[in-house]
């Protein structure tokens, strides 16, 4: 960057920084007309002002650091985009810089030691990096502001706040000596028990940001981090959420090219097509995460996969099953082999139905709340029943129905079109010879169901079909026509006849519930049995 340039935006940042301090002395019914004035009809100075104060607004979150909220409104002003410049030994206020940790979009994370208390524990910096936007300012400063609102066990903890000499923001937290959750549970080789107990050290401090209204939304194991005794600290809340929150943060942009900025791996549903956050969010990620720690693996494969595909994958496709995935897996040993199989075993059953609970599609059917997704893991472990179920075969069934509509009306239409010529086919080979005492039995039994056919399903049907109102009519008289023809087929088996009479109520019965084209109950389903069942007595 040139001198002149360094000159001039050094001038416009002193500019802008005398025109907010002064228009916050200003009352705000005149600071409109006192901005208009000082700025002279410089349009883009006025914006950038109201930029400032419109982030200045937020200060009671800040911490009271009116010297961090000035930096935060004239961050985005910044146009070198070069990393923040700290060397390893240089001082930051109270701490001294020890090494580099790592490096994201939003800044740069240093370990350090505090200068004027001897023997302290080393902390971690996060300093903010140069030339970024205003929307990672605030994501910046909207970090900060939710960690100082977080004390539990189980979070690193916001331990200092500041600004480093180029007026560039930092805040100082807990440095936590550990690993990520998955490789803890492989390196001490765990049981699934001691996972699902570490796991439930989780959930305790997720449901503790939830109640303090912040939605973490990226949960993974190398957020996740466990000490060497076993403590577990929750971290990095960069992209966190303030639930039911007016402030400006509600506004701060959170998408990327492709995928927004998310872990897709652990993005639920809603999260991949930009819906409402939630808590659930939340709660299928930790269900993904607990997937990872019982099977090392994840329900979903996305290598090579472009953002269309995975976002298909995380939407329509069904996870695999714990259990499943472990039984698939391949073994270089036989004691694999067994563990394989002992664990699969120990899946099978609730804790499959706990982990597909968790990660379901639809944000309603999944755990209400991390603790009850936490109690129910403490119910499996102590041998209670737990409140996870497989999917119901009806729900399982009217999903299908709901998604290939279109192929079912066109096999119904066959069945329907088919009954006929299976007829045709297959009458000619029925039983024609009969005891005199059946024949009379089921001559009767005859009379009686073509009388119904006739007058219900025929001559009143055709009648209501036009008759306005008549829709809970029909659907009662087709039910109790269902339960009568149900009986008679049970012994029609000696009578062709009969059971030619019964094929052919069952179809009429199938065209009033389903048919395509003409009126009917809309009950594909309905239609569908009451069709086979015709077919079922002509074959």
């Amino acid at each position: 960057m040139s001198n002149s340039k360094t000159v001039d935006t050094q001038a416009h940042y002193n500019k802008l920084s005398d025109l907010f301090l002064a228009a916050l002395e200003q009352e705000t019914i005149t600071r409109k007309d006192f901005l208009l004035k000082a700025t002279e009809g410089d349009v883009e100075l006025l914006a950038e002002v109201e930029k400032m104060l419109a982030a200045n607004a937020c200060s009671d979150l800040f911490l009271d650091n009116p010297l961090i909220n000035i930096n935060l409104a004239l961050s985005n002003l910044i146009t070198d985009d070069s990393p923040s410049k700290v060397s390893i030994g240089q001082q930051i206020g109270k701490y001294t810089i020890v090494k580099e940790l790592g490096q994201g979009g939003m800044g740069v994370v240093y370990q350090a030691t505090r200068n004027d208390i001897p023997d302290s524990k080393p902390v971690a910096i996060k300093l903010l990096r140069q030339g970024i936007n205003r929307d990672m300012a605030l994501r910046f400063h909207a970090e900060y502001r939710i960690m100082a609102n977080l004390e539990h066990p189980n979070i690193a903890r916001l331990l200092d706040v500041g600004t480093v000499d180029n007026g560039l923001p930092y805040f100082v937290m807990e440095l936590v000596d550990g690993c990520a959750i998955d490789t803890y549970c492989k390196d001490k080789q765990l049981s699934t028990e001691e996972r699902l107990k570490l796991f439930i050290k989780v959930c305790a401090a997720v449901q503790y940001a939830h109640l303090n209204l912040v939605v973490h939304r990226d949960l993974k194991p190398n957020n996740i981090l466990v000490t060497a005794d076993g403590n577990v600290k929750l971290l990095d809340f960069g992209i966190a959420k303030i639930i039911k929150s007016d402030n400006l943060y509600d506004d701060i942009k959170l998408t990327q090219t492709g995928l927004r900025v998310m872990t897709p791996a652990y993005a639920s549903p809603e999260q991949v097509r930009g819906g409402k956050i939630t808590i659930y969010v939340d709660v299928y990620a930790l269900g993904i995460l607990l997937y990872k720690l019982l099977t090392d693996h994840l329900p979903y494969e996305f290598n090579g996969h472009t953002p269309a595909e995975i976002e298909r994958v995380i939407c329509e496709q069904d996870p695999t099953k714990a259990s499943t995935i472990i039984r698939r897996t391949k073994t270089t040993s036989t004691s694999e082999e067994k563990d394989n199989k002992r664990l699969a075993k120990k899946l099978v059953g609730d804790l499959d139905n706990i982990l597909l609970m968790a990660i379901r599609k639809e944000p309603e059917r999944r755990y209400s709340s991390v603790e009850q997704f936490a109690q129910d893991i403490e119910k499996y472990l102590k041998g209670f029943p737990t409140i996870a179920h497989r999917d119901s075969l009806y729900y399982r069934a009217n999903k299908f129905i709901l998604r290939n509509k279109l192929f079912l009306t066109i096999t119904i239409l066959i069945f329907s079109l088919s009954i006929g010529v299976i007829w045709q086919t297959t009458r000619a080979e029925q039983e024609r010879t009969r005891v005199q005492a059946q024949r009379q039995l089921v001559e009767a039994r005859s009379k009686d169901v073509r009388d119904l056919t006739n007058a219900l399903l025929f001559k009143y049907n055709d009648g209501l079909e036009k008759l306005a109102g008549a829709t809970k009519l029909r659907e009662e008289m087709i039910t109790e026509a269902l339960k009568y023809l149900d009986r008679l087929n049970q012994s029609s088996e000696q009578d062709s006849q009969l059971q030619y009479e019964l094929a052919m109520a069952y179809q009429k019965v199938g065209d009033l519930q389903g048919r395509p084209f003409r009126i009917n109950q809309g009950n594909l389903s309905s239609a569908l049995e009451s069709y086979k069942k015709s077919i079922d007595i002509f074959q």
